[in-house]
């Protein structure tokens, strides 16, 4: 018996051994697949004016911020694309996209603006890729996880709209949400976490709300290295800055954003031909009755309360620093987006740790709570903004039902982790707690190559 189990044992260890090298060679192949969609997209830059457009605003504040002009100056911001040479200028009449971020983003950009747009655009779309590629690498190195789950995962991240959809335009979100996802995935290295949450606080309003819990949990040392990092970008911003005083970019900044928010705007909610884009609880709610409009603080209100009330209390009856990511952070991350202002491709700051999460409590999650999670994700992924050209001029089903399907993923995703916290708390049990932290460590080894130490207090 003892020989027969032994050559089993060898049997079974052949054949791991000679599946390494295959599943190696498939990670290695879907991690490759981002700098394909970079070239792609590439390719078609100049032929397709919407490749690289928000790259363009961001690149255009940052060079015009080199260049002593004010970067939140819509003449400005034309003097500086139409001087660059470039054959797709803004039409005349027509405004630039405005420039809602704050001044860091132009010392942060500043080395692409330095070269030519097209080389500036090269260098940040493959930027974007080898961000990607790296959630492939986290989600598929889950060894513990069927690999059913992992690539499916990983469609969802590569193939959904949002994703695509940041990639193609060149927004700040796929960096920042991966340097927000990074930041939870390295809470246990205060000084590394903390210097990549400085760097996200470039696009503030993805990462507000983590700030925030931060503060409450207390992590000083974290917290500081951010501000350290987030108050020398806005310092050498301000210093540069060409307007009457060095802090007068916050009223210009705050100025832009509110008149494209304002009534007409072309962030208002009221404006249909694009809010199929947009992740804000009152673009949904006007597009399934205009009198609803007004729900959306009582809906954000109850979300809030619950998510507080039941993702806090999951979250600290089990060791926080165990996980690399918590029903809590998701939550915080979704009611954000639904709150202020986002577009869709803001939805990858959700989708990435929620993808992570699902892989992480594969096994202890009840087999309807994990069935239901991921068909939110799919949802998430699905291109609904697309149908009808996200034009009004369509049914009222595809209206208020299809085309916001990415907003209604969201309010999906954080109502049911509201729920999931209230309702599951039995479920959810802490019984493989020593496999949990053995799979947990093996994430971070595998993902990072960082062994688990204490998190910081």
């Amino acid at each position: 018996m003892k020989l027969m189990q032994t050559a089993i044992n060898i049997d079974k260890l052949t054949i791991a051994s000679a599946e390494q090298p295959k599943q190696r060679l498939l990670g290695y192949a879907l991690c490759a697949l981002p700098f394909l969609f970079a070239l792609q997209f590439i390719s078609q830059a100049q032929r397709d004016y919407t490749v690289g457009m928000d790259f363009r605003l961001t690149y255009s504040a940052a060079a015009a911020w080199l260049q002593g002009l004010d970067p939140y100056d819509d003449a400005a911001l034309k003097d500086v694309w139409s001087r660059a040479g470039m054959a797709h200028a803004t039409p005349p009449g027509h405004p630039q996209t405005p420039n809602v971020y704050p001044i860091s983003v132009a010392p942060l950009l500043a080395p692409l603006a330095w070269l030519s747009f097209p080389t500036a655009l090269v260098i940040w779309m493959l930027i974007n890729a080898g961000c990607v590629a790296t959630w492939v690498w986290q989600l598929y190195h889950h060894e513990k996880v069927p690999p059913i789950f992992r690539c499916a995962a990983i469609v969802i991240l590569l193939f959904g709209f949002p994703l695509q959809y940041g990639l193609r335009f060149g927004n700040l979100a796929v960096v920042t949400s991966f340097l927000i996802t990074t930041t939870l995935f390295q809470r246990h290295r205060p000084m590394f976490a903390g210097a990549c949450l400085g760097l996200a606080l470039v696009k503030h309003s993805l990462c507000a709300p983590l700030v925030l819990l931060f503060l409450f949990e207390k992590r000083w040392k974290f917290l500081f290295t951010a501000a350290g990092v987030y108050a020398t970008l806005l310092l050498a911003g301000s210093l540069v800055y060409a307007g009457p005083t060095p802090w007068a970019w916050i009223g210009a900044m705050m100025n832009t954003g509110m008149e494209s928010l304002a009534v007409g705007g072309i962030n208002h909610h009221a404006r249909l031909d694009g809010s199929a884009l947009h992740l804000t609880t009152a673009a949904l709610l006007y597009r399934v009755h205009p009198a609803l409009v007004h729900l959306d603080k009582v809906i954000l209100v109850v979300l809030g309360f619950a998510i507080l009330r039941g993702c806090w209390r999951r979250t600290t009856t089990m060791n926080n620093d165990l996980r690399p990511v918590t029903p809590l952070h998701i939550a915080l991350l979704g009611l954000n987006l639904m709150a202020y202002y986002h577009r869709l491709y803001d939805l990858v700051v959700v989708m990435m740790p929620l993808l992570m999460w699902l892989l992480i409590e594969h096994d202890r999650l009840a087999p309807r709570w994990r069935s239901a999670f991921w068909f939110i994700a799919v949802l998430m992924m699905l291109p609904g903004a697309t149908v009808g050209g996200g034009m009004p001029n369509v049914s009222w089903p595809v209206l208020a039902l299809i085309q916001p399907i990415g907003t209604w993923s969201l309010l999906l995703g954080v109502g049911c982790l509201a729920a999931w916290a209230w309702l599951a708390s039995r479920e959810y049990s802490d019984r493989p707690a020593v496999a949990a932290t053995e799979s947990t460590r093996n994430h971070r080894t595998t993902a990072f190559g960082q062994a688990t130490t204490p998190a910081d207090g």
